[in-house]
């Protein structure tokens, strides 16, 4: 089921943040980037869905509505729910959230280390539109436009 995430949920979030973005951390150099925002005020703000499977919280996605845009800032599944489809239910959800709002695009960065990344949304419809450095990392901006 997907639903937006409630604070008793931020302890669940956290672990799979931690667990599913670590390996990739060496990769980055050692830093770890994605859960910098104060998870308990997204929550307040109806920023985060989660997948809840067998009482609890299988996969996430962090989403920003600016402007025209819906901003993917973070996207994570268990990996005992991979290759199920929850990353393209969670991705779907924060497209409806922006289409309420009138959004055009959705748009997401990553780093160009990210290969996993890059391979998953591309299969996702996104698109290559920007490469920049940006605080010691090589960007790579995607969008995709909703419907």
């Amino acid at each position: 089921m997907i639903r937006h995430a409630r604070l008793s949920d931020l302890q669940q979030i956290r672990y799979l943040a931690q667990t599913q973005f670590a390996p990739y951390a060496l990769r980055v150099r050692g830093r770890r980037e994605p859960l910098r925002d104060d998870l308990r005020k997204l929550v307040e703000d109806e920023q985060i869905y989660v997948y809840v499977r067998d009482n609890g919280v299988r996969g996430f996605i962090i989403y920003r509505i600016s402007g025209p845009d819906v901003h993917i800032e973070a996207l994570a599944v268990s990996y005992s729910y991979r290759r199920r489809g929850v990353g393209r239910q969670l991705l779907d959800a924060a497209d409806r959230e922006g289409l309420k709002k009138h959004c055009r695009r959705a748009i997401f960065y990553t780093n160009a280390q990210m290969f996993e990344n890059l391979a998953y949304f591309r299969g996702k419809g996104f698109t290559e539109v920007d490469r920049r450095f940006d605080h010691g990392y090589e960007r790579i901006y995607m969008e995709r436009y909703l419907r």
